[in-house]
């Protein structure tokens, strides 16, 4: 394997895990920090390396005022509200099955972009988004998980956090932005530090907290999210899009609900169901209905099978 390809494994293998994995880390981080706080200190934290590396770089160029603004509305919906949210979610519910719940986010987005671009979607499409409907109700229908009416708050808020994620995602496929991307994503991390510490004053208990009395597990898990689950991830998201095609990138989308969901299981016991696992399989076909066409796929699996031989 060359070196290429030996960076576009390490890449994959980050997008994958990685990103999986911080549902599982946030876990951990939260129960001594409070959720707003980790979302600000791991966004903040970002801000500065993504910083340092972009005026290495000499990155900042063609910037005007309006990319910036762009840039930080960007930030504040997709990274302030989305993912600052999530970290307050995750106090009610479990890693695996908020990220299962995340990972609907095509869903929602097919019927934003139908009302934005007054384009219909294909009937293969409302196939996927009827089985991703399917999916969800089958996993949110157990009680025995969902049994605290605080989670199904939290599931109305992930609610809202799809919606931020998809406004900001369309946002940024039609704003002017900065060209570079080091930059981009510095003043995205850094209006969503912002926006996360104003929403840690306003609804985070900071009475008890002392950053400098934290267990040595918490002061590395959160370096783990910020460095790998920020940086690192987004950079290697940024170099694989730029060296495979767009289709590979995405299977990150099926492929980090499936990590979360293991690793909640396996390192906090965290209930997996054989509902939630029949589920995750229906919500999942029925993203990958939305974001491949069915020709490409089928293509795709004939030029991979092996070929029969005719009899002469």
């Amino acid at each position: 394997m060359d070196k290429k390809g030996l960076l576009i494994g390490i890449s994959f293998f980050i997008i994958y895990v990685v990103w999986g994995s911080t549902y599982l880390v946030l876990t951990y981080v939260i129960e001594e920090i409070p959720p707003y706080l980790t979302a600000f200190l791991r966004f903040f934290i970002a801000a500065i390396i993504l910083l340092l590396i972009s005026l290495a770089f000499r990155q900042f160029k063609d910037i005007d005022i309006r990319k910036v603004k762009n840039s930080m509305l960007a930030g504040t919906m997709m990274l302030g509200i989305g993912s600052g949210v999530t970290s307050w979610v995750l106090q009610y519910l479990d890693s695996g099955f908020t990220a299962l719940l995340i990972s609907a986010q095509p869903l929602l987005v097919v019927f934003m972009m139908w009302i934005s671009d007054k384009k219909k979607p294909s009937s293969q499409v409302f196939f996927g988004v009827a089985l991703g409907i399917i999916g969800i109700y089958l996993l949110v229908s157990q009680n025995g998980i969902l049994a605290d009416p605080d989670q199904w708050f939290a599931i109305l808020a992930i609610v809202g956090c799809l919606f931020s994620w998809g406004i900001g995602s369309i946002f940024i496929s039609k704003a002017d932005m900065p060209k570079s991307f080091l930059v981009n994503t510095f003043i995205q991390f850094t209006s969503g530090s912002l926006f996360t510490l104003i929403m840690s004053f306003m609804f985070d208990d900071l009475s008890n907290v002392n950053l400098f009395n934290l267990s040595e597990f918490t002061y590395y898990a959160m370096l783990y999210l910020a460095i790998f689950g920020s940086v690192v991830a987004f950079l290697s998201f940024t170099f694989l899009l730029k060296n495979v095609t767009p289709d590979k990138v995405s299977t990150a989308t099926y492929v980090n609900p499936i990590i979360a969901l293991l690793l909640g299981w396996w390192f906090r016991d965290e209930l997996v169901t054989i509902q939630s696992l029949i589920a995750a399989l229906i919500m999942l076909t029925g993203v990958v209905l939305i974001n491949f066409k069915l020709k490409a796929v089928r293509k795709s699996l004939y030029y991979r099978l092996p070929k029969r031989k005719r009899n002469v």
